[in-house]
């Protein structure tokens, strides 16, 4: 849930475990319409899930689009899928403009069979 000054809440994300993450950071303005979005992991510890979500902020205090195979209006889901690698994202953050080409960059830590890897993605 995200809250405003007054801890009042401004959005519920209205999403099951498999749509939403325990692991989430600012990423930046990364569609440029000048409000920070958010980057989250998924939720489930199933191996099979590895992907990270952009849910991008309408300034409003409310952060993905509107569920077309939803009936309820409050279920939003994100903009950018992050997939690739097709490994399990542990841990995501935003990391400024990495890349010097003006748009925020985030990253991910994904575990290797033998290592962790840390993936940027511009």
């Amino acid at each position: 849930m995200v809250f405003n000054q007054d801890l009042a809440s401004t959005d519920c994300f209205g999403r099951p475990p498999s749509r939403f993450g325990q692991v989430l950071d600012l990423a930046g303005d990364f569609n440029g319409d000048g409000f920070e979005d958010l980057i989250v992991t998924h939720g489930d510890d199933d191996p099979g899930k590895v992907e990270a979500y952009v849910f991008y902020n309408d300034g409003q205090g409310q952060f993905g689009v509107n569920d077309p195979n939803s009936s309820d209006p409050e279920v939003r889901v994100a903009e950018v899928l992050l997939g690739s690698p097709g490994l399990r994202k542990l841990g995501v953050a935003g990391i400024g403009d990495f890349d010097n080409d003006n748009r925020p960059d985030v990253a991910a830590i994904v575990r290797q069979p033998d290592n962790f890897e840390l993936i940027i993605y511009r």
